[in-house]
């Protein structure tokens, strides 16, 4: 599988977002973890991976998309050109929504 070997190649992974309620995606941060890659995961709440964490996996339990967008609005400031504007475009614009707060794993969809 091609996801399979993007994880066993690469230095390191990084996730956004989710709580891992499917193994699809649970699978290839158990296989990172497997292979002693760093993980950093940045997400709310309960996650699949949990149990991981001290054990190659670092978990920042903030909403990814603050955190992304913070990263991006530096970003954006020393950079130029059609991708940068189409990002300062969309950055902090379009329908926010929360997930709903529930107890342990959940799927979003």
């Amino acid at each position: 599988m091609f996801s399979i070997h993007l994880i066993s190649s690469s230095s390191s992974l990084l996730i956004l977002g989710t709580s891992l309620a499917t193994y699809s995606a649970f699978r290839l941060v158990k296989l990172a973890v497997e292979h002693k890659k760093p993980v950093l995961m940045i997400t709310t709440g309960p996650t699949r991976a949990d149990p991981f964490m001290g054990n190659g996996l670092e978990k920042m339990d903030r909403v990814a998309g603050d955190v992304l967008g913070k990263y991006l609005d530096e970003a954006v400031k020393t950079s130029t050109g059609k991708e940068v504007e189409d990002v300062k475009r969309y950055l902090h614009t379009g329908v926010v929504k929360r997930p709903p707060e529930v107890e342990g794993p959940r799927a979003e969809g």
